[in-house]
């Protein structure tokens, strides 16, 4: 891996994470991810714009069928988020919420799109499960309750 991507790839992550801990702080509820959508849209737009333009996204109408489902998986996503960190400690919830999405990529890709994944993939997404379900319990002296923030982002 080059220098740059590197940088780009740990960047990305503390970014990510600053996000999330922000997210957090706000307490915010659906104003507050409206906000973050809107900053997010209208720095990210010119971009995207440019892309499709490229690409041709008129030729074929799957690209927007495709979005309208990525933005119904985002503001789910983001509400449960925001749930699960009201109720929820950080240190339980961004873990968790961080090894849903490749936990379900590779079981998607395997039951919605028929791809072959691999034993190594399907170990991987084990061990995610396996890690997430070890997160959402609390453990010690007769604790066996889940944590509340798990709790809420499931129902959410």
């Amino acid at each position: 891996m080059s220098a740059t991507a590197f940088v780009l790839v740990v960047t990305g992550a503390l970014l990510h994470a600053y996000w999330n801990v922000q997210m957090k702080r706000a307490r915010g509820g659906p104003g507050f991810i409206w906000v973050f959508t809107l900053v997010a849209v209208a720095f990210l737009a010119p971009a995207g714009v440019l892309q499709l333009i490229e690409i041709g996204w008129w030729s074929d109408p799957r690209f927007l069928l495709a979005a309208a489902a990525s933005a119904l998986v985002h503001v789910i996503y983001h509400n449960a988020l925001q749930l699960g960190y009201r109720h929820g400690d950080f240190s339980t919830v961004y873990p968790i919420a961080r090894g849903v999405a490749p936990m379900l990529t590779v079981v998607g890709a395997a039951i919605v799109l028929s791809e072959a994944v691999s034993v190594s993939n399907w170990i991987g997404a084990g061990a995610i499960a396996g890690g997430i379900v070890l997160l959402s319990v609390k453990w010690g002296a007769g604790a066996s309750v889940g944590h509340k923030g798990v709790g809420s982002m499931l129902t959410a």
